[in-house]
């Protein structure tokens, strides 16, 4: 049995290397054709949403920002907490943990951000959309 934790993400960061990798070989064909300029920012677009996609992060890669909302593993279980001075909090409680996710916005942000962007409801970029409280 493997010591690697199902929490992990390398595989999501070798993707992302992928998707990027395609999209810049096409780079060179793409201003002379339009349909491969449509389909180098495709795979452009499909990397940036699978890397802002909710996801859960190692704290030895990636710590949260400060006072931002977010879930996190503590005893096997998901916690509602935030990370404020350097530690998780939850319930005005100190806590450890090993892995953290952003919270995703909520169903009307979804929406709101989908409209702006001209993608369908339901559609892969409403997935990908964090409250990282990045502003």
């Amino acid at each position: 049995m493997s010591n690697e934790s199902p929490l992990a993400q390398g595989p999501v960061d070798v993707l992302v290397g992928r998707l990027r990798a395609q999209a810049e070989a096409h780079e060179y064909i793409a201003n002379a054709d339009p349909e491969q300029k449509q389909w180098m920012n495709d795979l452009y677009d499909a990397a940036d949403v699978i890397e802002r996609a909710p996801r859960w992060r190692d704290v030895a890669d990636e710590l949260p920002q400060e006072a931002q909302e977010v879930l996190f593993v503590r005893g096997g279980k998901t916690v509602h907490g935030a990370w404020i001075g350097g530690i998780f909090w939850h319930s005005n409680q100190k806590m450890a943990a090993a892995y953290w996710m952003p919270l995703p916005l909520p169903p009307n942000a979804l929406a709101q951000a989908d409209a702006a962007c001209g993608v369908s409801p339901g559609a892969m970029g409403s997935a990908a959309l964090v409250n990282t409280d990045e502003e």
